[in-house]
């Protein structure tokens, strides 16, 4: 008698296990179909919420981008800076009014753009030691892009919008960590008719989460282009 029960008990058990095992496969099930059904639309809309904000966002207006070879669709207003040398641009970068190293741009007569960034900087929490290995974009000026802000619209500023890659050697030293971060940069930016520019920098590995950085120069010079090399040399 005293077999038979455990015998029933062992049944009884092994039936609550496959129903709980049953159960388990079920939710696994639901939330993998969930998380397939959810995501397109996740990714659709943080698309459109990005295309309400391109200045913040600037890979949504890479079709501002020329194709290599390509000619300017548009040429500079009489009311836009008009560079008819290949001219310098340097400026300082800066996260949260914190050094953030130094940009230089090249801008040619033809309205195409190239540049790189260099910076070695250290941030106190956490303490991490940022170091660009390589930094440079490409792009040109867009003279159909308006700049506006609250105070309406100016005319008389010509847009720059760049694209490259990056590689930064990230230092923790709380976790003792060191590793390389890669993605894209995006600088884009403004000249106005005083040749005063400011504008911003973007790096994202992944187009949707990224850091922002500032740029700002007084001025740029206007300088022959045979004394000039490209970033590429």
């Amino acid at each position: 008698m005293q077999s038979a029960n455990l015998q029933g008990r062992g049944q009884r058990n092994r039936a609550s296990y496959a129903l709980l095992l049953m159960l388990l496969l079920v939710v696994v099930i639901g939330m993998v179909i969930y998380y397939f059904a959810l995501s397109p639309q996740i990714d659709r809309e943080t698309s459109r919420m990005q295309k309400q904000l391109p200045d913040k966002y600037p890979w949504v207006e890479e079709f501002r981008l020329r194709k290599d070879g390509e000619e300017a669709k548009e040429r500079s207003s009489a009311k836009q800076p008009n560079i008819q040398v290949t001219s310098r641009l340097e400026a300082e970068v800066r996260e949260d009014g914190k050094d953030r190293g130094t940009i230089q741009m090249l801008i040619h007569a033809d309205g195409t753009v190239e540049g790189t960034w260099r910076a070695d900087y250290r941030t106190r929490a956490p303490k991490i030691d940022y170091t660009v290995i390589n930094a440079k974009f490409k792009g040109n000026t867009d003279p159909s892009k308006i700049y506006s802000d609250e105070n309406g619209e100016d005319l008389s500023k010509l847009y720059i919008i760049t694209k490259g890659n990056f590689l930064i050697l990230e230092t923790n030293f709380e976790t003792g960590k060191v590793r390389n971060l890669v993605g894209y940069i995006y600088v884009t930016g403004w000249i106005g008719t005083d040749y005063k520019a400011f504008g911003k920098l973007h790096i994202t590995s992944d187009k949707k989460e990224q850091t922002i950085f500032q740029w700002s120069t007084l001025a740029i010079k206007l300088i022959q282009s045979n004394r000039l090399r490209s970033f590429d040399s």
